[in-house]
């Protein structure tokens, strides 16, 4: 297996740390909820579709479906990636 390695500028970063900041400051009442069709097997077509957060977790309602929530959770995995 390669090992893929990107680098950012530090202004880079923090523009992205800025953003995520921001994102969470002014998104709380922003739901974050996407539906996706699955096509089913043998059914000959798309059935409906389950409703996932934006980072690809099953959406169980509350609080968690919000911009907000998601930019924590972005922003918490950026700053692991940064170490």
């Amino acid at each position: 297996m390669a090992k893929h390695l990107v680098t950012l500028k530090d202004t880079s970063s923090h523009e992205v740390l800025e953003f995520l900041d921001a994102a969470e400051l002014h998104g709380n009442k922003i739901k974050a909820v996407s539906t996706t069709a699955t096509l089913g097997s043998g059914d000959g077509g798309a059935r409906r579709g389950k409703r996932t957060s934006i980072s690809g977790r099953p959406s169980s309602g509350g609080a968690q479906n919000t911009v907000s929530y998601e930019a924590r959770q972005l922003k918490c995995l950026f700053i692991k990636l940064m170490e």
